[in-house]
């Protein structure tokens, strides 16, 4: 795979000896993360209530990208940044 799989990209995970061990073969997920360190590439792919880590070369997109609603509704939270003074 050439070109990285959008965010939230609907994926099929083929049969391989790595996927079969980890009982995700024939799964449909949905990319949620990157991993990108040049010529290596690894997708966080969420199936059911799990993630899993693969390479591109483990995966095939359907050719489906969901929103980001899709996944995690439309609810956010807000983080209040914090300074940290030396010696606290």
């Amino acid at each position: 795979m050439s070109e990285h799989l959008a965010y939230y990209s609907v994926v099929r995970i083929p049969r391989s000896d790595r996927s079969t061990a980890l009982g995700v073969d024939g799964r449909i997920g949905v990319v949620l993360g990157v991993s990108d360190s040049g010529e290596h590439v690894e997708y966080g792919v969420l199936i059911d209530d799990g993630s899993y880590m693969a390479d591109s070369s483990d995966l095939e997109p359907t050719g489906e990208v969901l929103s980001r609603e899709a996944i995690y509704g439309n609810s956010s939270i807000a983080v209040q940044p914090k300074r940290f003074r030396k010696g606290d």
